[in-house]
């Protein structure tokens, strides 16, 4: 098990089998506030592993303010008319380019806004929802779970972790 800790109460965790480390063991990611936890994905370990780093190692930095805390507002930019979506190309790039982990129900964004670097989780349109997509994307307040800074002593520690844990896999 692997804990990146957001703030004392809350934490993303990695959570496998640590007597069988290796690259295509099954990994659930998951979302903790105050011990209630919350699977987001399941997948092989090393695909997070590698995702987190590369974002880790490669922080975008918000330019837009707009943008700030309102990525999740184009993580499902398909639901959206091509002509909508071209007008906005330059949000959804954004978006995209700051993807901590991407999952079939959630986004998990990390960037750089105002020197410092802000952990954003949001929730995806779900069709059984009463409001239509456009509806539901209107507001952050449909779809954000958190919007956090995290603290460069966190971040460093969160790269440390990630960087053993490749280390480990790298071995097979």
């Amino acid at each position: 098990m692997l804990n990146l800790y957001i703030s004392p109460y809350e934490e993303l965790r990695l959570d496998f089998d640590d007597n069988n480390i290796e690259r295509l063991v099954n990994c659930k990611f998951q979302y903790i506030k105050y011990g209630l936890i919350k699977t987001i994905y399941e997948d092989y370990l090393y695909v997070f592993v590698e995702e987190m780093l590369g974002r880790l190692n490669n922080l975008t930095i918000l330019n837009d303010k707009t943008m700030f805390g309102k990525m999740g507002k184009w993580q499902e930019y398909y639901y959206f008319k091509s002509k909508y979506n071209e007008r906005h190309m330059q949000e959804i790039k954004i978006m995209e380019s700051a993807v901590f982990i991407g999952t079939e129900n959630y986004g998990i964004f990390l960037y750089e806004y105002d020197e410092k670097t802000w952990l954003e989780i949001n929730k995806g349109y779900s069709e059984t929802d009463k409001k239509g997509p456009f509806e539901y994307y209107s507001s952050p307040d449909n779809y954000r779970v958190l919007l956090k800074c995290i603290s460069t002593k966190e971040l460093k520690k969160w790269r440390e972790q990630l960087e053993n844990l490749q280390g480990i896999l790298n071995n097979y």
